[in-house]
């Protein structure tokens, strides 16, 4: 039923009723209630938007035309009766069109509403994100560098017995750091530079320490992992003269 067919229909119940007058029909509170309730539904599709439309003009109409509500009023409660969701993404179609310092028209309201609604999905409710532009690359969560590591950390670490085979031999490190225990003999209770099996060895001609202080073979070269295997150097040391029985060293 239309505004117009709803007014005919009230004034013939009207005549029912000798002594009756128009203001029993309607009042404010009505049209607050009616707005209060439909804001707080969701809108969602142009036919629950009709359905309100409808309410809104029967009753606004009517005290519109008895001056119990000004043409500001009349527009601000039918825009204040969508959803939030769906309001502020009407605000912001509706600030194209001009300034609320004049206040949009119901006429207005109603047009970019119908025109928003068909994109919406049925029963889905609104929350249309208003698109801005980021001058700043940063990103969204907040960000915390990673603390620099302790330098005696740092002094400590060591590449692992893996080597580039694109690296020179001689930049090779022979055997990998640790900051406790021997990496010489594997014994927690020292450190390779005062392990005596090292010295042991050095006297028995089966190494020696370079000017860099690192142990090599008597011949110069560095007890590497790929020089022969082991758990430690010295292991390595032994598992090479083993298979170099023959091999002159001196």
């Amino acid at each position: 039923m239309s505004g117009g067919d709803w007014l005919d229909f009230k004034e013939g119940i009207m005549s029912l009723y000798p002594g009756s007058s128009d203001h029993d029909w309607y009042r404010a509170t009505n049209l607050e209630n009616l707005v209060e309730n439909q804001a707080a539904v969701p809108m969602c599709d142009l036919l629950q938007f009709g359905k309100y439309y409808r309410h809104f003009i029967t009753i606004a109409d009517f005290l519109l035309d008895k001056e119990v509500i000004s043409q500001r009023e009349y527009s601000k409660l039918f825009l204040d009766g969508f959803h939030i969701d769906f309001r502020n993404q009407l605000k912001v179609h509706l600030n194209s069109l001009h300034t609320p310092d004049q206040f949009w028209t119901v006429a207005e309201i109603k047009q970019v509403a119908e025109c928003i609604l068909p994109m919406v999905r049925t029963r889905i409710p609104l929350a249309f994100p208003t698109i801005t532009l980021q001058s700043s690359t940063q990103p969204s969560y907040p960000y915390r560098p990673a603390p620099p590591e302790p330098t005696e950390k740092l002094a400590a670490s060591s590449p692992t017995e893996e080597v580039s085979e694109s690296q020179p031999e001689q930049n090779q490190l022979p055997y990998p750091q640790s900051s406790t225990g021997c990496r010489a003999c594997s014994n927690p209770t020292h450190l390779i530079r005062y392990c005596p099996k090292v010295q042991d060895y050095i006297h028995q001609g089966r190494c020696i320490r370079d000017k860099a202080n690192r142990i090599c073979l008597p011949n110069g070269t560095l007890v590497t992992p790929r020089l022969a295997t082991g758990k430690d150097i010295l292991e390595r040391i032994d598992n090479w003269h083993q298979a170099h029985p023959t091999v002159s060293v001196l």
